[in-house]
């Protein structure tokens, strides 16, 4: 009765979270972080090897996917694996922005105790 119009913020007294654009960068200079670090751990140009990974994974498949099943199948075909997993979040990114791929939806990922996670599947080609 007497709370009426007030929110969980209108209580809450610590630090406001960061703004969305705030974390977008924070999360985009990590993947750049993580995809610099593989090149160098594996002395090649890992991001773009990694696309081209995906690149054939989407060639196989047209079923939306976790990036955790491209993962595995891209490490089966022999792809470098990274010294750290965020790395794998550069192929994806750079697939989104091409307009490779598009978000369908979320599934649960067995690599993150069932997380959700963004499903993905490739984008309808345009004929030329």
């Amino acid at each position: 009765m007497g709370n009426q119009g007030q929110t969980a913020f209108d209580f809450y007294q610590g630090p406001l979270p960061p703004s969305v654009p705030a974390v977008r960068k924070r999360r985009d200079s990590g993947i750049k972080k993580a995809a610099d670090h593989a090149s160098k751990a594996t002395e090649s140009d890992w991001p773009r090897d990694a696309l081209e990974f995906l690149k054939r994974y989407l060639d196989r498949t047209g079923e939306p996917f976790l990036a955790e099943q491209f993962v595995l199948w891209a490490l089966a075909q022999g792809i470098s694996a990274p010294p750290d997993g965020r790395a794998w979040g550069s192929p994806i990114a750079r697939a989104r922005k091409l307009g490779l791929i598009l978000r369908v939806g979320t599934g649960m990922a067995k690599t993150s105790n069932l997380s959700p996670k963004p499903l993905w599947q490739r984008a309808e080609r345009k004929e030329s």
